[in-house]
Protein backbone atom coordinates (compact mmCIF):
# COMPACT_ATOMS: atom_id res chain seq x y z
CA UNK A 1 0.00 0.00 0.00
CA UNK A 2 1.27 3.75 -0.67
CA UNK A 3 1.67 5.12 2.50
CA UNK A 4 2.26 8.59 1.06
CA UNK A 5 -0.73 8.52 -0.69
CA UNK A 6 -2.74 7.73 2.31
CA UNK A 7 -0.55 10.16 4.21
CA UNK A 8 -1.38 13.26 1.64
CA UNK A 9 -5.10 12.30 1.66
CA UNK A 10 -5.13 12.28 5.57
CA UNK A 11 -3.89 15.54 5.90
CA UNK A 12 -6.52 17.23 3.54
CA UNK A 13 -9.18 15.78 6.07
CA UNK A 14 -7.39 17.02 9.41
CA UNK A 15 -7.43 20.38 7.91
CA UNK A 16 -11.14 20.06 7.41
CA UNK A 17 -11.95 18.97 10.73
CA UNK A 18 -10.07 21.78 11.61
CA UNK A 19 -11.88 23.95 9.93
CA UNK A 20 -15.18 22.55 10.75
CA UNK A 21 -15.88 22.11 6.91
CA UNK A 22 -17.59 18.93 5.33
CA UNK A 23 -14.19 17.13 3.62
CA UNK A 24 -14.76 17.52 -0.40
CA UNK A 25 -12.01 16.26 -2.54
CA UNK A 26 -12.46 16.83 -6.35
CA UNK A 27 -11.08 14.49 -8.40
CA UNK A 28 -8.09 13.52 -5.60
CA UNK A 29 -6.82 10.70 -7.88
CA UNK A 30 -4.76 12.69 -10.98
CA UNK A 31 -5.72 9.71 -13.65
CA UNK A 32 -9.08 9.41 -12.76
CA UNK A 33 -10.06 13.37 -12.73
CA UNK A 34 -13.93 12.12 -12.91
CA UNK A 35 -14.12 10.65 -10.07
CA UNK A 36 -14.97 13.11 -7.13
CA UNK A 37 -15.13 12.03 -3.70
CA UNK A 38 -16.86 12.84 -0.54
CA UNK A 39 -14.55 11.89 2.55
CA UNK A 40 -17.20 13.31 5.00
CA UNK A 41 -20.12 15.65 6.11
CA UNK A 42 -20.21 17.35 9.34
CA UNK A 43 -21.82 20.28 10.89
CA UNK A 44 -21.73 21.51 14.70
CA UNK A 45 -25.36 22.35 16.52
CA UNK A 46 -23.77 24.59 19.29
CA UNK A 47 -25.22 27.48 18.50
CA UNK A 48 -28.60 26.01 17.38
CA UNK A 49 -29.63 25.91 21.23
CA UNK A 50 -33.15 26.78 20.90
CA UNK A 51 -33.67 23.98 18.91
CA UNK A 52 -30.91 22.02 21.09
CA UNK A 53 -32.87 21.56 24.40
CA UNK A 54 -31.45 19.37 27.07
CA UNK A 55 -33.35 16.15 28.10
CA UNK A 56 -34.28 15.44 31.68
CA UNK A 57 -32.59 12.39 32.15
CA UNK A 58 -30.61 9.30 30.84
CA UNK A 59 -27.32 10.92 29.03
CA UNK A 60 -24.33 9.43 28.37
CA UNK A 61 -22.17 12.42 29.06
CA UNK A 62 -23.04 15.81 29.69
CA UNK A 63 -20.75 17.32 26.78
CA UNK A 64 -23.44 16.94 24.10
CA UNK A 65 -23.65 14.22 21.35
CA UNK A 66 -22.23 13.42 18.20
CA UNK A 67 -24.70 11.95 16.05
CA UNK A 68 -22.76 10.00 13.14
CA UNK A 69 -24.69 7.92 10.49
CA UNK A 70 -22.92 5.71 8.39
CA UNK A 71 -24.27 5.38 4.93
CA UNK A 72 -23.02 3.27 1.92
CA UNK A 73 -21.92 5.54 -0.71
CA UNK A 74 -22.25 9.38 -0.34
CA UNK A 75 -24.66 10.87 -3.14
CA UNK A 76 -23.65 15.09 -4.00
CA UNK A 77 -24.75 16.79 -0.88
CA UNK A 78 -22.21 19.13 -0.32
CA UNK A 79 -23.70 20.27 3.23
CA UNK A 80 -25.63 18.51 6.33
CA UNK A 81 -28.70 19.96 5.58
CA UNK A 82 -31.86 20.28 3.31
CA UNK A 83 -32.04 20.92 -0.38
CA UNK A 84 -31.32 24.32 -1.65
CA UNK A 85 -35.04 24.67 -2.39
CA UNK A 86 -35.48 23.90 1.54
CA UNK A 87 -33.96 27.29 1.95
CA UNK A 88 -31.33 26.12 4.46
CA UNK A 89 -28.79 27.22 2.00
CA UNK A 90 -26.61 29.71 2.76
CA UNK A 91 -23.52 31.87 0.95
CA UNK A 92 -20.26 31.67 2.05
CA UNK A 93 -18.63 35.38 1.59
CA UNK A 94 -16.63 35.56 -1.30
CA UNK A 95 -17.95 32.23 -2.66
CA UNK A 96 -20.57 32.15 -5.26
CA UNK A 97 -21.32 28.31 -4.46
CA UNK A 98 -24.47 27.74 -2.34
CA UNK A 99 -24.36 24.90 0.44
CA UNK A 100 -26.22 21.61 -1.15
CA UNK A 101 -28.10 19.08 1.05
CA UNK A 102 -30.39 16.23 0.38
CA UNK A 103 -33.45 14.45 1.60
CA UNK A 104 -31.61 12.23 3.83
CA UNK A 105 -29.40 15.06 5.79
CA UNK A 106 -33.10 17.06 5.52
CA UNK A 107 -34.91 13.89 7.10
CA UNK A 108 -32.12 13.72 10.07
CA UNK A 109 -31.69 18.07 10.66
CA UNK A 110 -35.71 18.30 10.79
CA UNK A 111 -35.63 14.94 13.40
CA UNK A 112 -33.41 17.07 15.60
CA UNK A 113 -34.74 20.14 15.04
CA UNK A 114 -38.19 19.05 15.63
CA UNK A 115 -37.35 17.12 19.13
CA UNK A 116 -38.09 14.20 17.86
CA UNK A 117 -34.93 12.47 18.45
CA UNK A 118 -34.55 9.93 21.62
CA UNK A 119 -34.42 12.14 24.75
CA UNK A 120 -30.83 10.30 25.75
CA UNK A 121 -29.22 11.91 22.25
CA UNK A 122 -29.73 15.27 23.28
CA UNK A 123 -28.03 18.35 23.51
CA UNK A 124 -26.70 17.19 20.12
CA UNK A 125 -23.02 18.69 19.46
CA UNK A 126 -22.38 17.59 16.09
CA UNK A 127 -24.22 15.53 13.03
CA UNK A 128 -21.61 13.66 10.83
CA UNK A 129 -22.10 11.59 7.87
CA UNK A 130 -19.64 9.04 7.03
CA UNK A 131 -19.88 5.87 3.87
CA UNK A 132 -18.44 2.83 3.77
CA UNK A 133 -16.96 4.02 -0.18
CA UNK A 134 -16.10 7.09 -0.56
CA UNK A 135 -17.08 7.21 -4.01
CA UNK A 136 -19.32 10.46 -4.91
CA UNK A 137 -22.70 9.44 -7.29
CA UNK A 138 -26.29 9.76 -6.89
CA UNK A 139 -26.61 6.41 -8.68
CA UNK A 140 -25.75 3.38 -7.39
CA UNK A 141 -24.96 1.74 -9.89
CA UNK A 142 -22.36 4.67 -11.87
CA UNK A 143 -20.70 4.70 -8.45
CA UNK A 144 -19.53 1.02 -8.63
CA UNK A 145 -18.68 1.50 -12.50
CA UNK A 146 -16.10 4.45 -10.60
CA UNK A 147 -15.07 2.64 -7.57
CA UNK A 148 -14.05 -0.45 -10.33
CA UNK A 149 -12.11 2.10 -12.42
CA UNK A 150 -10.02 2.84 -9.06
CA UNK A 151 -9.36 -0.89 -8.26
CA UNK A 152 -5.68 -0.35 -7.83
CA UNK A 153 -6.05 2.10 -5.10
CA UNK A 154 -8.73 0.25 -3.30
CA UNK A 155 -6.37 -0.71 -0.37
CA UNK A 156 -5.40 3.24 0.24
CA UNK A 157 -8.99 4.51 -0.22
CA UNK A 158 -10.06 2.39 2.66
CA UNK A 159 -7.29 2.88 4.33
CA UNK A 160 -7.65 6.64 4.61
CA UNK A 161 -11.56 5.74 5.17
CA UNK A 162 -10.72 4.12 7.99
CA UNK A 163 -8.86 6.81 9.23
CA UNK A 164 -11.77 9.10 8.62
CA UNK A 165 -14.21 7.05 10.95
CA UNK A 166 -11.19 7.06 13.60
CA UNK A 167 -10.75 10.67 13.61
CA UNK A 168 -14.68 11.67 13.80
CA UNK A 169 -14.65 9.46 16.93
CA UNK A 170 -12.35 11.02 18.32
CA UNK A 171 -14.11 14.82 17.82
CA UNK A 172 -16.42 13.81 20.89
CA UNK A 173 -16.57 11.51 24.16
CA UNK A 174 -20.09 11.34 23.61
CA UNK A 175 -20.52 10.17 20.16
CA UNK A 176 -23.22 7.88 18.64
CA UNK A 177 -22.97 5.40 15.76
CA UNK A 178 -25.95 5.17 13.47
CA UNK A 179 -25.55 3.12 10.57
CA UNK A 180 -27.72 3.96 7.61
CA UNK A 181 -26.42 1.05 5.30
CA UNK A 182 -29.23 -1.28 5.82
CA UNK A 183 -29.35 -5.29 7.27
CA UNK A 184 -29.77 -6.72 4.08
CA UNK A 185 -26.10 -5.65 2.56
CA UNK A 186 -24.42 -9.05 1.50
CA UNK A 187 -20.82 -9.70 1.03
CA UNK A 188 -21.66 -9.43 -2.79
CA UNK A 189 -21.96 -5.62 -2.75
CA UNK A 190 -19.42 -3.98 -3.98
CA UNK A 191 -19.47 -1.82 -0.64
CA UNK A 192 -19.21 -4.68 1.69
CA UNK A 193 -15.41 -4.34 1.75
CA UNK A 194 -16.27 -0.67 2.96
CA UNK A 195 -17.91 -2.39 6.01
CA UNK A 196 -15.19 -5.41 6.53
CA UNK A 197 -12.41 -2.32 6.82
CA UNK A 198 -14.44 -0.80 9.50
CA UNK A 199 -15.94 -3.83 11.45
CA UNK A 200 -13.00 -4.04 13.70
CA UNK A 201 -12.98 -0.48 14.60
CA UNK A 202 -17.00 -1.32 15.45
CA UNK A 203 -15.38 -4.17 17.34
CA UNK A 204 -13.62 -2.64 19.38
CA UNK A 205 -10.09 -3.90 18.20
CA UNK A 206 -8.79 -0.90 16.04
CA UNK A 207 -5.78 0.86 17.93
CA UNK A 208 -6.19 2.44 20.77
CA UNK A 209 -10.06 2.93 20.17
CA UNK A 210 -12.92 1.83 22.72
CA UNK A 211 -16.34 0.96 21.84
CA UNK A 212 -16.80 -0.88 25.21
CA UNK A 213 -20.05 0.48 25.67
CA UNK A 214 -21.24 -0.86 22.15
CA UNK A 215 -25.08 -1.53 23.20
CA UNK A 216 -25.44 2.68 23.99
CA UNK A 217 -22.97 3.90 21.23
CA UNK A 218 -24.30 1.80 18.20
CA UNK A 219 -27.84 2.40 17.73
CA UNK A 220 -30.62 2.08 14.49
CA UNK A 221 -34.19 2.30 13.62
CA UNK A 222 -35.44 -1.48 13.91
CA UNK A 223 -34.66 -2.79 10.14
CA UNK A 224 -34.96 0.63 8.72
CA UNK A 225 -31.49 1.44 8.72
CA UNK A 226 -31.92 4.66 6.34
CA UNK A 227 -32.93 7.87 7.44
CA UNK A 228 -35.53 8.04 5.20
CA UNK A 229 -37.24 4.93 5.99
CA UNK A 230 -37.46 5.73 8.89
CA UNK A 231 -41.38 6.20 11.26
CA UNK A 232 -42.97 8.74 11.18
CA UNK A 233 -41.84 11.98 13.74
CA UNK A 234 -43.96 10.88 16.28
CA UNK A 235 -42.66 7.47 17.08
CA UNK A 236 -39.05 8.33 15.98
CA UNK A 237 -37.87 8.63 19.48
CA UNK A 238 -38.76 5.08 21.14
CA UNK A 239 -37.73 3.65 17.47
CA UNK A 240 -33.67 3.50 18.19
CA UNK A 241 -32.49 0.00 19.95
CA UNK A 242 -28.46 -1.43 19.98
CA UNK A 243 -27.32 -2.68 16.48
CA UNK A 244 -24.36 -4.01 17.72
CA UNK A 245 -26.09 -7.70 17.15
CA UNK A 246 -26.91 -6.89 13.81
CA UNK A 247 -23.67 -5.89 12.51
CA UNK A 248 -22.02 -9.24 14.33
CA UNK A 249 -24.76 -11.14 12.11
CA UNK A 250 -23.37 -9.22 9.06
CA UNK A 251 -19.57 -9.77 10.07
CA UNK A 252 -20.19 -13.57 10.39
CA UNK A 253 -21.86 -13.72 6.73
CA UNK A 254 -18.50 -12.77 5.28
CA UNK A 255 -16.57 -15.43 7.67
CA UNK A 256 -18.85 -17.87 5.78
CA UNK A 257 -18.40 -16.47 2.47
CA UNK A 258 -14.43 -17.30 3.03
CA UNK A 259 -14.78 -20.20 4.36
CA UNK A 260 -13.76 -23.26 2.26
CA UNK A 261 -16.93 -25.60 1.69
CA UNK A 262 -16.93 -28.79 3.17
CA UNK A 263 -16.36 -32.02 1.22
Amino acid sequence: MDEAFVAEMTKSIEVALEDDEPCLRNAPIDEFPDIEFRWFLTRDLNEDKPKNVKASSGQISSSGTHLIFIGMNPAQATYFGPTRKGGDSTKEEGDSNKKQGDLTCARIVNAFAGGYLPEDFYPVSRLSFFNLIPIVDQDPSEAQQKWNKVGSYHAEILATNLEVLSRLLAIEDNFILIPAFGVKIKPSDWRWEGFEKIFPLLKGTFDDMDISDRNDRLLSVRNNYHPRGWPSNETLGTAFSPAWEKLECLARKSQRSRSPRSS
